[in-house]
C-alpha cells in the first residue's frame, strides 16, 4: 500500500489526536465510574458504622 502526502497526513492524524482521544475517554469513563461507585461505597460504610443518635 502506497500512502501519499494526503494519506500519511490521515495517518499521524489518527495517531496523535484520535487514539490519544479514544483512550483519554476511556480513562476518563473508568476514573469516572470508580469514583462514583467508591463515594456510593463510602457514603453506605458511613452510615452502617456511625451510632444513632440519641
Amino acid at each position: 500500500m502506497r500512502v501519499d502526502g494526503f494519506g500519511f497526513f490521515i495517518v499521524l492524524f489518527i495517531m496523535w489526536v484520535v487514539v490519544p482521544a479514544v483512550v483519554g475517554f476511556i480513562l476518563y469513563l473508568i476514573v469516572r465510574l470508580g469514583v462514583k461507585h467508591g463515594l456510593r461505597s463510602y457514603d453506605s460504610d458511613k452510615n452502617q458504622s456511625t451510632p444513632p443518635a440519641t
